[in-house]
């Protein structure tokens, strides 16, 4: 459960900071900025993009994790239910011959 929690809060936090984009970022400097300024800007951007495709990437490594499980879970399950089904079928059988 956990883990489907963390994957849930990864993902809106990426939706979140896609959102937050033009507002966190901010405006493109003007053509008329200095190379300083455009460097502080590029670093920002290159920044904030490599934390929004970090978070997606989180998201994505946890979603696989939660797949893993739940098809863990299903197989044991699945194993189960076979192994219910087989037993009460011979006991099914072993009725009818008395």
């Amino acid at each position: 459960m956990r883990l489907k929690i963390w994957t849930t809060a990864f993902f809106l936090t990426g939706v979140v900071l896609l959102v937050g984009w033009p507002w966190i970022v901010g405006p493109k400097p003007a053509d008329t900025a200095t190379k300083q300024e455009l460097a502080r800007y590029g670093l920002r951007v290159l920044m904030y993009f490599g934390l929004t495709a970090t978070v997606f990437l989180v998201t994505a490594i946890l979603a696989l994790l939660v797949m893993r499980r739940t098809r863990k879970e299903f197989l044991e399950e699945s194993g189960k239910n076979l192994q219910g089904l087989i037993e009460s079928t011979l006991e099914d059988h072993a009725q009818k011959r008395r």
